[in-house]
């Protein structure tokens, strides 16, 4: 199972609409490499980096580049039978917001 948080797919609609500014078959791709990524994440779970979310300092997350978009990156925990994608940030976007990467 992948779940997704309302906030995380906020977070990707809002980075697929400013790529297909410049490129609407780079948005495609955008959507694509998400899923993708998300599958991989799906059958290895532990390969992300962990962190500690601010805002929810008892669910240990961990991170992880989209497929291709290395700057792009997902957030995500794991749940029973699946994970689920907490966050989805741009690195030149100041994700400090978001994370503690202590």
């Amino acid at each position: 199972m992948i779940r997704r948080t309302p906030q995380a797919e906020d977070e990707i609609v809002e980075a697929a609409a400013y790529i297909a500014i410049e490129s609407p078959a780079g948005a495609d791709r955008f959507f694509r490499a998400v899923d993708e990524t998300l599958r991989f994440l799906h059958d290895a779970p532990a390969v992300g980096h962990a962190l500690q979310l601010r805002q929810a300092r008892l669910v240990p997350a961990r991170v992880w580049p989209i497929s291709g978009l290395p700057n792009h990156l997902m957030v995500y925990h794991q749940i029973e039978g699946g994970i689920e994608l907490l966050h989805v940030v741009h690195g030149a976007r100041d994700p400090g917001h978001l994370l503690d990467l202590r």
